[in-house]
């Protein structure tokens, strides 16, 4: 059995890997991750898309309206897309999005190992389409 480090709490665990992608999106910023967690924060960050993401797989009716995934408050403004692809042992993959607060967001990319200080490469856009740093003013 090999002995993997968990991307959250530089740990190592034995075990089979599972993975989650976060993804948090503003406008034309964006910061990805790959995480390959142990079970204990791979359980824990998996809790938190079930309870206050939309599962994108499911169709059974319409969505229900959903918080701040970091605090679960309802009031805006909302500045971030949050999605994440879930990756669990020996099951189907799952998606979720949901949103997160300006106030909210630097605390829950600590917790989901995002990096808010992501710089966008402003060459890469013509410049009326060159995307604002979350928070900036245009």
């Amino acid at each position: 059995m090999a002995l993997y480090p968990c991307d959250i709490g530089a740990h190592r665990y034995a075990g089979p890997q599972q993975t989650i992608y976060p993804a948090l999106v503003s406008g034309g910023w964006s910061d990805r991750r790959k995480l390959r967690l142990c079970p204990t924060h791979f359980d824990a960050l998996l809790e938190t898309c079930e309870e206050r993401c939309i599962d994108a797989n499911d169709t059974a009716g319409p969505p229900p309206q959903l918080g701040c995934v970091s605090c679960g408050a309802f009031d805006t403004p909302i500045s971030f897309g949050f999605y994440a692809t879930v990756y669990p042992m020996r099951q189907e993959r799952r998606d979720f999005w949901g949103s997160v607060h300006e106030k909210c967001a630097s605390a829950f990319c600590a917790d989901w190992g995002l990096d808010l200080s992501a710089d966008i490469d402003p060459d890469q856009y013509p410049p009326q389409l060159a995307p604002m740093r979350p928070g900036q003013p245009r």
